[in-house]
């Protein structure tokens, strides 16, 4: 029973992790956007919230350039990283509660 209760706190101390990471990620998505689109800055303040995205995300931004992103070209991009984020989040959480399952079936077994 001890061995199950700490697997289960192992699983949700997990799940915690992932849900923090993943917020995490989405606030700096979503504050690098902000910062893009806020005419009100500078463009060279814009510009650097385009680097640090540039930095974090190149794969998603390789084909873009400055001037259609700072016009408002990333909404499918910002969609797509949205769902790439919650998505991982969710893989990393099945993943420690399969490897918990097989622990507790194995301990079962024995």
């Amino acid at each position: 029973l001890d061995d199950y209760v700490f697997g289960l706190e192992s699983v949700n101390r997990a799940n915690v992790k992932g849900e923090k990471s993943a917020q995490k990620e989405l606030v700096t998505l979503g504050l690098l956007r902000t910062q893009i689109e806020d005419t009100t800055l500078s463009t060279n303040k814009r510009k650097g919230a385009i680097e640090e995205l540039r930095k974090k995300y190149p794969d998603y931004l390789k084909n873009m350039s400055d001037e259609k992103i700072l016009n408002g070209g990333l909404s499918t991009t910002y969609d797509t990283l949205t769902t790439s984020i919650l998505k991982r989040a969710k893989a990393f959480f099945n993943f420690f509660t399969a490897i918990f399952r097989k622990c507790f079936m194995a301990r079962i077994i024995l």
